[in-house]
């Protein structure tokens, strides 16, 4: 249970860190770019506070967890349980796949409208699958 404690505190200090770094983008995003048009600042804007509220959440609900030993418990059990752990690898998986198919057809639909987009949407799926390559190298030596 403490290491457990331990791992629940550094990801409450890694949300305080990525909070404070979307942080800086919404005023760097405000005070920088101020000349950009309304598009880019609204959507820079739109995402930086989006993800700064997911993290200020996540930061607080974890710390209201260290907080109270019987939600740490739960959440110990919760997070430890092999069903719910099965459900989430099948979960992402299976996610996964959808959301590469729908890119691969998004992909080549575009590239009948717009060869920008098509290209763009190409070099997300390559991304995409050199991540999902090298988390499933890391974790093979891993464990």
């Amino acid at each position: 249970m403490e290491a457990f404690r331990k791992k629940l505190e550094r990801r409450v200090k890694l949300y305080a860190l990525v909070g404070a770094l979307f942080s800086i983008m919404i005023i760097v995003s405000v005070r920088v770019f101020k000349n950009a048009n309304d598009y880019s600042q609204g959507t820079a804007l739109g995402f930086c506070c989006g993800s700064c509220g997911v993290y200020l959440f996540m930061l607080l609900k974890n710390a209201a967890v260290l907080r109270d030993e019987e939600k740490l418990r739960r959440l110990y059990i919760e997070t430890t349980d092999e069903r719910n752990i099965a459900i989430a690898k099948e979960t992402m998986s299976t996610s996964y796949a959808v959301s590469m198919l729908v890119l691969v057809a998004v992909c080549v639909i575009s590239g009948f409208f717009s060869e920008t987009v098509s290209l763009t949407l190409g070099a997300v799926i390559i991304v995409l699958a050199v991540v999902r390559l090298s988390a499933g190298i890391y974790y093979k030596r891993k464990m």
